[in-house]
């Protein structure tokens, strides 16, 4: 009754549009105050401060500041015509363009909705120029954007990644603290049945009583069935620890190989995507254009050095050059250079404005993750993650059953939230239930975000829509039915990736992670 009623105050303060640092901040304290004894502020400060040792947190700001960077340039208008000068010659070449610019730039950017307004307000009168159905053109620069949050600098993935570690933290020590109960709970229970068969023994043997206490066990014949029996009930099984530890990812949960599991995802969609593009381009009849290499060299110098940001993320963390925070702060220094320096598109005097808007986003996302370790720590503490994870594995006897309702419940909550608010949320209570039904971690986490790009192309909180319908002046309804077909692509990359986990694993494990 307690849990409904927070539960009830906080989908009332998310409905009321509450921001959801406040709201979980409610919930949560309404929580912790049933911590016995009374006094909790206290505690919930102190949890709240443990974010200042997590170290990849530094990432967060360099990643901000290079996506507003590349966000208030003119990024998007370079990579979109470089793109276009390679593929545009192909047939759905300008279709094909406009996907690969609005994942590198969502990518970017770190948010799918700049991407819609950037680079879709460039392609979409292009693409009807050219001869594409006006639908599809709009679907199209609409849901392209979405696969942007798996290709690395994301910032979705590097919250993910952090959640996900405080999460796995948190479960472990209540597994650990649960087996040391049952430990003891079976020597109590079997020193008391010890108790009880030696006293059952004194009474069916009269000379017992004549017999010194330490010289009892000396009589027992262990050679027997039944002496056998009595020496196992003594000695505790080494199995009640076990049977309460917490199985360990298969897959350490780290931003490396996160990064390395979205590859494969994002080109099977991408692919997709393409080809559905190529046989609209082709049925249609849209128009190409001739391969110019004068055009590609110029527009090559001209773009590529934006286009290479990801690239170079990925390089130097791959090879271990450099560790997270360094390519985040390459990253933002890289940015900065690209557009006061060379492409001059950001002035010195626009610097104060560009570094308020990076930091509100900042402070945004470290205050829910404060709020979310304080209720982390909450679920950790009071075993309500032990008691879900227990009748997750009650109802749910295959990890393809279980997969299949983390999908339809996800999917349901992507039409209701946005997806760093179901990240803060749902990734505490699911990953340490997909953890011992031995899925892996990584592979999770790519079903989780694959599930909130669809979530950004559906009603009613579907961002992707309400940006594409205001930018290109179209109601929701016209929005929502250009996206179907590309919502059934990603429907069925959804399917494949779930069920098959090598395709996202297949990268993680190719370098060593």
């Amino acid at each position: 009754m307690t849990y409904g009623v927070i539960a009830a105050v906080f989908l009332v303060l998310l409905l009321v549009r509450t921001p959801l640092f406040i709201a979980l901040g409610v919930a949560t304290s309404m929580c912790f105050a049933l911590i016995q004894p009374p006094p909790f502020t206290g505690l919930m400060a102190q949890q709240m401060y443990f974010i200042t040792e997590k170290s990849e947190l530094l990432a967060i700001p360099f990643f901000v500041l290079a996506a507003v960077l590349m966000t208030h340039g003119k990024s998007a208008r370079r990579v979109t015509a470089f793109v276009g000068a390679c593929v545009r010659w192909m047939p759905g070449g300008m279709a094909l363009a406009t996907i690969v610019s609005c994942v590198f730039f969502a990518a970017m950017c770190g948010l799918t909705p700049t991407a819609v307004v950037a680079v879709g307000a460039l392609m979409l009168p292009g693409l009807v120029n050219a001869g594409y159905p006006e639908r599809f053109s709009l679907g199209l620069v609409t849901s392209s954007g979405s696969l942007g949050i798996l290709v690395p600098p994301s910032l979705v993935v590097l919250v993910f990644v952090v959640v996900a570690t405080s999460s796995v933290q948190g479960y472990n020590q209540a597994a650990q603290e649960v087996a040391i109960m049952r430990m003891q709970e079976d020597a109590a229970r079997q020193a008391k049945l010890a108790e009880q068969q030696t006293a059952q023994e004194q009474e069916d043997d009269p000379a017992a009583e004549f017999m010194p206490a330490w010289a009892a066990d000396v009589h027992e014949d262990l050679d027997t069935e039944e002496g056998k029996e009595i020496a196992e009930q003594k000695t505790p099984p080494p199995q009640a620890a076990a049977a309460a530890a917490p199985r360990q990812p298969t897959t350490p949960v780290n931003l490396k190989n996160a990064f390395l599991a979205g590859v494969m995802p994002v080109l099977l969609i991408a692919a997709m995507f393409s080809l559905y593009a190529i046989i609209t381009g082709i049925r249609s009849g849209a128009r190409r254009e001739r391969f110019s290499l004068p055009e590609l060299g110029r527009t090559a110098r001209r773009g590529v050095l934006a286009l290479v940001l990801p690239a170079i993320v990925i390089a130097v963390i791959l090879t271990g050059r450099m560790t997270v925070i360094q390519a985040a702060a390459l990253a933002a220094v890289y940015a900065f250079v690209l557009e006061v320096f060379l492409y001059r598109a950001v002035r010195l005097r626009d610097l104060p404005a560009v570094v308020r808007e990076a930091g509100s986003m900042v402070g945004m996302i470290l205050i829910i993750l404060a709020v979310t370790m304080a209720f982390n720590y909450y679920l950790a503490n009071e075993l309500i993650i032990i008691d879900l994870t227990n009748w997750i594995q009650a109802h749910f006897h295959s990890r393809l059953g279980f997969l299949l309702a983390v999908n339809i419940l996800l999917l349901f909550l992507g039409c209701l939230m946005d997806i760093l608010s179901a990240v803060f949320i749902t990734v505490p209570l699911l990953l340490p239930a997909a953890l011992q039904l031995g899925i892996d971690p990584i592979h999770f986490g790519v079903i989780f975000l694959i599930n909130f790009e669809i979530g950004y192309l559906t009603p009613p909180i579907g961002v992707n829509l309400f940006t594409a319908g205001a930018v290109f002046k179209k109601d929701l309804v016209q929005v929502s039915r250009s996206v179907l077909p590309f919502l059934g692509l990603l429907l069925v990359a959804l399917a494949l990736v779930t069920y098959f986990p090598g395709i996202s694993l297949w990268m993680v494990r190719a370098f060593g992670g």
